[in-house]
């Protein structure tokens, strides 16, 4: 029996090595064929001998790549990193794994690695909810605490705030408004700037060219402070002149000098968010 499964691997290399110079050797004293030539037969025959080797070494090398870092798996650390919310409960997660008709290689016994280390790595943090087990988990939406673990963890910028980003402020309310009244507080007051990042980048990640302040999450205050600060300050949002003065409106404007900024916000070039502005996108 084959000690593991990189011996498995090595007898077939070597088989597939002895196959393809027992097939040249044939090849070479045969006469024309009627179909191919000899010459033809050979190239075919060496091409897939190369090609099924190749396959090989990939195996082998995808095994190696997915190893376990702090007994988990780097592709259960990316599945997680890259579910599609920056705020969702612990159990979501792993019902969505379960759920998945493709085989992953997560289990139920990594989560007790999984959330301490992303915790302690500071891309997670966690908020017990009030008699359950379950939490409430928050992804770190700072570029420059995320980029160091992109490696690490076989991950993109781009892939990251794809899947964290929320497509609209309408769809980032209904994530705030689902929790408990008591985590929300927390979060603004322990996660503002994090979360006044998340409001920024879905202000861009939203299609509509005007917004309201009452499209904005009101359940985070201080959030939404830094965020309307942060993008009234760099001249992506203008305060719009409204009829009502009740209602306060704020129009994109969007042009390359306000991207160039908000990049300096992100600590990166924000078409890492794939935002909805390709002509602004151009002149940078």
């Amino acid at each position: 029996m084959m000690a593991n499964l990189d011996e498995v691997f090595g007898i077939i290399e070597d088989k597939l090595g002895t196959m393809c110079r027992v097939i040249t050797a044939l090849m070479c004293n045969e006469g024309v064929s009627k179909v191919f030539s000899p010459s033809e037969v050979l190239r075919r025959v060496v091409e897939d001998c190369q090609t099924i080797n190749g396959l090989m070494h990939y195996q082998k090398k995808r095994k190696l790549y997915d190893m376990m870092i702090e007994n988990v798996y780097r592709s259960v650390y990316r599945d997680f990193l890259l579910f599609p919310s920056p705020i969702l409960k612990l159990s979501e997660f792993v019902e969505n794994m379960h759920s998945m008709t493709s085989p992953n290689r997560f289990s139920d016994d990594q989560v007790q690695f999984l959330i301490p280390e992303l915790i302690r790595r500071k891309l997670i943090n966690g908020f017990q909810i009030e008699n359950s087990s379950n939490l409430i988990i928050v992804k770190e939406m700072n570029i420059v605490a995320i980029e160091p673990h992109m490696k690490r963890f076989s991950f993109t910028l781009e892939e990251y705030m794809n899947a964290n980003v929320p497509n609209t402020l309408v769809n980032l309310n209904e994530l705030v408004n689902e929790l408990d009244e008591s985590i929300i507080e927390r979060m603004d007051t322990e996660l503002w700037s994090s979360l006044a990042n998340l409001i920024i980048a879905t202000v861009i990640k939203d299609p509509k060219t005007q917004i309201s302040h009452e499209d904005l999450p009101g359940k985070l205050p201080k959030s939404v402070m830094k965020a309307v600060t942060t993008l009234t300050q760099i001249g992506f949002l203008e305060l719009c002149d409204n009829a009502d003065p009740l209602v306060m409106k704020f129009a994109k404007r969007v042009n390359s000098m306000t991207l160039v900024k908000l990049g300096k916000v992100f600590g990166q070039p924000i078409t890492c968010i794939r935002p909805l502005y390709p002509s602004a996108i151009r002149e940078m």
